[in-house]
């Protein structure tokens, strides 16, 4: 699959940063649940979080990590109800 749209310059750096052979290995390829083991970096998305664009909420850091959100289930599910 040959990318018209980026120059051999961003194919090569692409590629290299993500250790594929081709920017074809990467296309169509499925994102990992986000879990603890897979969590999100807050600080590496803050790093790059004004070269991205798309979902507002992510990008002013108003999500939560999957420990985050753990830890919000357990002090939720430990609440005593009358």
């Amino acid at each position: 699959m040959e990318n018209k749209n980026l120059d051999i310059e961003t194919l090569t750096i692409v590629t290299k940063a993500l250790g594929v052979k081709e920017v074809s290995d990467i296309i169509n390829r499925d994102f990992k649940d986000i879990t603890p083991e897979h969590d999100v970096d807050r600080e590496k998305e803050g790093k790059y979080r004004s070269r991205v664009r798309g979902s507002i909420r992510l990008s002013s850091g108003r999500y939560y990590t999957a420990n985050e959100y753990a830890d919000r289930i357990n002090k939720i599910r430990s609440i005593r109800l009358p």
